[in-house]
């Protein structure tokens, strides 16, 4: 017996255990998930995870044990979930779906079902025509994977937030990126390039990884607004109702223009809690007080730069004059906003 050979086994074992464990458990978190925008989104997630999950189970179970070929094709069929959602998950949590359109869902996993019925009469890998239903489900997830990919690049904004809507973008991006990197890697052992085990486990468990540390760090996926708030006496609708208010005052009273605007004081004036204004800004809009005034601030920042009465301004009047209290906190705000320094924009934009 080869020793290292056996302790590599079981080293990979261990690591796609730790992946089918992690699949499994956030899976089922996100299914049960709530949300005010994010309830149906975090369910396709939530069955992604799982059925990822659920196959890898089956890949470290077959390499000790023998499976019957219906129930392998089984198994294997579930590939044929994964591509659906994903490109419902992007589209649930980009388009904010609350309704579920349950035929237009059920027509994506009709292949699935299909392929679960005549699991009995697939063969099985490697004889006559088996070729034909391992290319099928390898080109149906990568098709519907790269259409997300594109569909969610290609998208200029998703949110009138933008700061959100390029947070929604990375993390689509990555995750949609991961999901190919694990097709990919099927195809490749389909083709005896990379061995079956432990390549599999350790692509899937380091993708997993992946995604739940991106998510929970940068996208916050695993948060949940209801949990955050649920001591609130702010209801959906009221919160809803004083986001609209908030906007009307920033539109018409631009109180961020004010440099030492608090969001206690900006709380009396709508008539609510500094807690409840907080709630509001970060439901609605997506973001924290401070994010919030910071993007008001840059886009009429923006507005003056474009306009002639301001062209001879310097950049610090023109930080003052929207608000922001240091040139510094000006500069850094309007380049994490706009992608752009204050000065590359101003050389670039048309004053009228």
């Amino acid at each position: 017996m080869n020793v290292n050979s056996e302790f590599y086994n079981h080293l990979g074992f261990l690591f796609g255990s730790i992946g089918v464990i992690l699949g499994v458990f956030f899976g089922i978190i996100m299914i049960f998930r709530k949300g005010k925008f994010t309830a149906n989104a975090n369910i396709f997630l939530g069955l992604y995870l799982l059925c990822f999950g659920l196959r890898m189970g089956k890949s470290l179970f077959h390499y000790y044990y023998f499976i019957e070929t219906a129930i392998l094709n089984i198994f294997l069929s579930i590939f044929l979930v994964i591509g659906p959602l994903v490109w419902l998950y992007c589209f649930h949590l980009i388009k904010n779906k609350t309704k579920l359109n349950t035929l237009y869902t059920y027509l994506h996993f009709i292949p699935f079902f299909l392929s679960v019925i005549l699991s009995a009469y697939i063969p099985a890998i490697y004889q006559p025509y088996s070729w034909v239903f391992y290319f099928f489900i390898f080109a149906h997830g990568l098709m519907y994977s790269l259409y997300a990919l594109y569909w969610v690049l290609r998208s200029q904004r998703f949110y009138e937030n933008v700061s959100k809507g390029k947070i929604v973008k990375n993390w689509l991006t990555i995750f949609i990126a991961s999901t190919i990197v694990i097709y990919i890697n099927a195809v490749l052992i389909y083709f005896n390039i990379v061995p079956f085990y432990p390549s599999s486990s350790f692509v899937f468990s380091v993708v997993l990884l992946i995604l739940i540390i991106w998510g929970f760090y940068s996208f916050d996926v695993f948060s949940s607004d209801m949990e955050k708030y649920k001591n609130s006496s702010l209801n959906k609708d009221a919160a809803l109702d004083y986001s609209n208010e908030l906007k009307r005052l920033m539109n018409d009273d631009k109180p961020f223009l004010n440099p030492e605007l608090t969001l206690t004081s900006l709380s009396k004036t709508l008539g609510i809690t500094s807690k409840q204004l907080s709630q509001i800004i970060n439901q609605v809009e997506g973001k924290n007080y401070s994010q919030y005034i910071a993007e008001l601030r840059v886009y009429q920042a923006v507005e003056l730069l474009k306009t002639n009465k301001y062209k001879h301004y310097t950049m610090a009047a023109i930080a003052y004059e929207c608000g922001f209290s240091s040139i510094s906190s000006f500069n850094i705000a309007f380049k994490k906003i706009t992608g752009k320094t204050p000065v590359q924009y101003k050389q670039t934009v048309k004053v009228y």
